[in-house]
């Protein structure tokens, strides 16, 4: 069956040469095979397309599971120079058992690094930009994609999880961020 499920709403407000905001959506669709996107089938989704940019020649990496593309997404890298492999990872110095990247955030959130390879919710910050990650994929795909919580935030409909640097201070938003199931 073909997950239709989106993992990720990214909004990222960003200058332009005249002092207005500039907003860009990217929406993807996790499992949704293009072909599917048509004017009878899907057409509001494929009114949004035509009014916007489609990436056609976009191709999923390998291993092809959700919590190694959403790295990859968000950094740019293949997961050889991102540091995710798979979907259960293990971190000796934080559990003895595999974590489960889908659902165990809090573990995930104490990887230091998580990731070894610059994410676009670092570059945003580093640029003083700001990206939100909006998700109804699992709460590990959703976290994936702005792993740092820098530059913005993360919300899902099944953790809801909503983190904001700017709200929680600059130097501790990770330690004392809540986290709502």
């Amino acid at each position: 069956m073909v997950s239709l499920a989106i993992f990720m709403l990214l909004c990222s407000a960003c200058e332009v040469s005249d002092g207005d905001q500039r907003h860009n959506l990217i929406i993807v669709l996790d499992g949704l095979r293009s072909d599917y996107i048509t004017p009878d089938l899907m057409p509001n989704l494929f009114q949004l397309g035509q009014e916007g940019v489609l990436a056609e020649n976009h191709h999923v990496v390998y291993p092809t599971v959700t919590r190694v593309n959403a790295p990859s997404l968000a950094t740019g890298a293949y997961p050889g120079s991102h540091g995710l492999m798979h979907n259960h990872i293990y971190l000796p110095d934080i559990s003895g058992e595999s974590i489960h990247t889908g659902n165990d955030v809090e573990s995930l959130m104490l990887a230091d690094p998580l990731l070894t390879a610059t994410s676009l919710g670092e570059w945003m910050d580093q640029h003083d930009h700001t990206l939100f990650v909006g998700s109804s994929g699992s709460y590990g795909s959703s976290y994936l994609l702005n792993h740092t919580l820098t530059g913005g935030g993360v919300w899902n409909t099944e953790y809801k999880m909503m983190l904001n640097k700017a709200r929680i201070g600059e130097s501790a938003y990770l330690q004392e961020a809540k986290i709502v199931r």
